[in-house]
């Protein structure tokens, strides 16, 4: 299939849409890190929705030749090489996506019984949590790739369901992915999240628990933060460890290792 390339001025600079094709599609803006992103269905989750990131596409005097088409930040889990593929055509990125710190190693593998890794990092309010501060007490850290994705929602409200009887086992929520303040408190008070989600905006945290690493996006191999939950016991040691969970059951399932390591 042939695809035209039609380029206009908007305030925020040069703009590249692909034309004669069909919708729904995913197209790209060149001249910055931001994505055009076509809107398919409504997501299937029961919890409450948002519109992810800023829309920008009234600012580019075509945005109306483009029906259903939004704009948005890309996130970090897409890594260096994100790419997507129209009509069997790939695509790549005009401007690299920034990785979310050089030199990242991504071979860390932690088990039960090992040191659970140190951590401070503030939360949506600014508010900074130290893994000292936790001592004595047992913490489920779970990172998760993206707020207000639909599996990220879903995992979200998993956990905010069974938030509490897992407090009655004594145990601390604690999200972290590497969104800004912003974004968490948006995706806090849209879902009525009752714990606090924490920025790894470098993915420092992350790469130390081992939860950065490989990922595939349309065929594509890049870095990005997975989907990885940890139960830290009273005395900083991991008591579990998951390296894939299902979203929306994932929240009993924290709740039943809990129950089962008494």
């Amino acid at each position: 299939m042939s695809l035209s390339e039609t380029t206009t001025t908007a305030p925020s600079g040069s703009w590249t849409f692909l034309a004669n094709v069909t919708w729904p599609v995913t197209a790209l803006s060149p001249s910055g890190p931001q994505a055009v992103t076509a809107r398919t269905s409504a997501s299937k989750s029961t919890c409450r929705k948002r519109r992810n990131g800023p829309d920008f596409t009234r600012s580019d005097p075509g945005w109306h030749l483009h029906p259903f088409v939004t704009t948005r930040w890309p996130s970090r889990r897409f890594g260096r090489d994100l790419r997507t593929t129209l009509a069997g055509q790939n695509l790549t990125v005009a401007q690299s996506v920034p990785q979310p710190s050089e030199g990242i190693q991504v071979a860390i593998t932690l088990a039960p019984g090992d040191p659970a890794p140190e951590f401070e990092l503030p939360d949506q309010d600014g508010n900074v949590h130290r893994s000292s501060e936790y001592r004595g007490r047992t913490v489920v850290l779970y990172f998760y790739p993206r707020d207000d994705t639909p599996g990220c929602t879903a995992q979200a409200c998993s956990f905010r369901d069974a938030h509490d009887e897992i407090a009655a086992e004594g145990a601390v929520v604690l999200g972290i992915s590497s969104d800004d303040a912003h974004s968490h408190r948006n995706f806090r008070d849209n879902h009525a999240l009752p714990f606090p989600l924490l920025v790894d905006e470098d993915a420092q945290v992350a790469n130390a628990y081992g939860a950065w690493g490989e990922k595939v996006f349309y065929g594509r191999r890049f870095l990005g933060l997975t989907r990885s939950t940890f139960v830290i016991g009273p005395d900083g040691s991991l008591l579990k460890v998951w390296k894939r969970a299902r979203p929306k059951e994932h929240g009993p399932a924290v709740l039943r290792a809990l129950r089962s390591l008494k």
